[in-house]
């Protein structure tokens, strides 16, 4: 037979086990109301960042603004290098305007050249 001596408790022991069990469950909401605020903190600028990004146009190549409130060292480099990447991106672009303009006009002299020498020649097309 089994001796039920070992499972039972006193009204005060449970009394006691209730009572942890309330603060432990207390401590716990506690902690996990913690850790998303501070999460939310970190993720704020971040998110505001990209609702930045989404809102800009694809022409718009003017740098972005560090978005307002706690920015992060890791949220201003990211930011610092987005802005680098698209003044590169510009400066590209204002190669290839620059070198379509001159390409343009240094291939419009000679088409007329021989546009001149074929009308000379009185070949017809």
């Amino acid at each position: 037979m089994i001796d039920n001596t070992l499972f039972e408790f006193s009204e005060e022991q449970l009394g006691a086990h209730a009572q942890q069990l309330v603060v432990s469950l207390v401590l716990l909401a506690i902690s996990l109301f913690v850790v998303m605020k501070i999460a939310e903190r970190l993720t704020n600028p971040i998110s505001r960042f990209a609702n930045t990004l989404a809102e800009k146009s694809p022409d718009d190549l003017e740098p972005v603004d560090v978005p307002k409130g706690t920015a992060t060292l890791e949220l201003l480099k990211m930011v610092e290098t987005f802005n680098d990447y698209q003044a590169r991106i510009r400066d590209l672009l204002e190669r290839e305007r620059a070198f379509n303009r001159y390409t343009s006009h240094e291939l419009r002299t000679p088409l007329m050249v021989m546009k001149g020498a074929i009308t000379l020649l009185g070949v017809e097309r």
